[in-house]
C-alpha cells in the first residue's frame, strides 16, 4: 500500500510540474538560446508554445509508462525491458512535439507569406542531429532483422516471441528512418503568416526548436532500438568480438543519453566560447 501511495504521489507531482504555465525564466532561457529580440506579444507566443508542448509530452509520457504494461497484461503479452520502455517514452515525446505544432495558433491575416529563410533541414541542424535519426534507425532495423536468423541456429529455432520482437524492432527502426525527416519537413513547410517582424522571428525560432527536438529524440529512440537488438543476441561470442559487442551496446546507450541532453535550443555538452567582441571605432 505504501508503494502505491508513493507512486501516486510521484505521478501527481509530475503532472503538476508538467501542466503548469510557462514561467518567465523558462521563456527567458528560450529567448537567450535562440538569440531573439522579443516583445510582449512574441513572448506570449513563445510561452504558449513551451507550455503546450510540455503539457502534451507530460500526459503522453505518463500514458506511455503505464498503458503498455496494462494492455500487455490484459493480452498476455509481456514485452518489457529498459530499451522498450525508453522507446515508448521517447515516442510519446515525439508525438507531443508534433501535437504542439498542430495546436499552435499563429496569428495572421488572410494572406500567407513565403518565408525568406531557407527551409532546408541542413540550415537548422548540425550533422550529428541531421543524420542521427537515419543512421540510428537504419542500424537498429538491420540488427533487429538479424535476430531471428541467429536465433534459428539455436535450440529454440521457432520461438514466436523472438520473431515478434525482431519485427517490432525493424518497424521501429524504419519508422525513425522515414518518418523523422517527413515530420521535420512538414513543420518547416507549414505556411508562415504575414504578421509583425517579432512574431515572424518567434515563429521561426519555434519551428527550429521543434525540428531540433524531433531530431534529438528520434536519434535517441533509434539508438535505444539498436541497443535492444544488440541485447537480443544472446549467443556466446568469441572473446574479442564479445568485448566489441558489449562496447557497441554501451556506446548506443550513451549516444541515446547524449541525444536526449541536446534536444533543446542552444544545448551543448560543454560551454561554448564566445567570440571576442569587435571594438567599434569612431570615425
Amino acid at each position: 500500500m505504501d508503494g502505491a501511495v508513493l507512486v501516486i504521489a510521484v505521478v501527481a507531482l509530475a503532472v503538476a510540474a508538467g501542466l503548469r504555465p510557462a514561467r518567465r525564466p523558462e521563456i527567458d532561457e528560450f529567448v537567450t538560446a535562440t538569440g531573439l529580440s522579443t516583445t510582449a506579444t512574441s513572448r506570449a507566443f513563445i510561452g504558449y508554445y513551451l507550455e503546450t508542448g510540455r503539457r502534451l509530452r507530460t500526459l503522453l509520457v505518463l500514458a506511455a509508462l503505464f498503458l503498455p504494461a496494462l494492455v500487455g497484461e490484459a493480452l498476455g503479452v509481456h514485452r518489457d525491458g529498459f530499451t522498450v520502455q525508453g522507446q515508448w517514452v521517447l515516442g510519446a515525446c515525439l508525438v507531443g512535439t508534433l501535437w504542439a505544432e498542430l495546436a499552435l495558433t499563429r496569428q495572421s491575416g488572410r494572406r500567407r507569406a513565403a518565408s525568406l529563410v531557407p527551409r532546408r533541414l541542413g540550415a537548422y541542424l548540425g550533422r550529428p542531429l541531421l543524420w542521427g535519426p537515419a543512421g540510428a534507425g537504419a542500424a537498429g532495423a538491420i540488427v533487429s532483422a538479424g535476430v531471428p536468423l541467429v536465433a534459428g541456429l539455436g535450440p529454440n529455432a521457432w520461438d514466436l516471441s523472438v520473431a515478434v520482437d525482431a519485427a517490432l524492432g525493424v518497424l521501429t527502426g524504419l519508422a525513425v528512418l522515414a518518418l523523422t525527416p517527413a515530420a521535420q519537413i512538414w513543420i518547416l513547410q507549414r505556411p508562415q503568416p504575414l504578421t509583425t517582424d517579432d512574431l515572424l522571428a518567434a515563429d521561426h525560432a519555434v519551428r527550429a526548436a521543434s525540428v531540433r527536438m524531433i531530431a534529438a529524440v528520434a536519434t535517441a529512440m533509434g539508438l535505444l532500438n539498436l541497443c535492444g537488438g544488440l541485447l537480443a543476441y544472446d549467443r556466446p561470442l568469441p572473446g574479442p568480438l564479445d568485448v566489441l559487442w558489449g562496447f557497441a551496446e554501451l556506446a548506443g546507450a550513451l549516444g541515446a543519453l547524449v541525444a536526449w541532453l541536446v534536444r533543446k535550443p542552444g544545448a551543448t555538452l560543454w560551454p561554448q566560447r564566445r567570440p571576442p567582441e569587435v571594438e567599434q571605432v569612431r570615425l
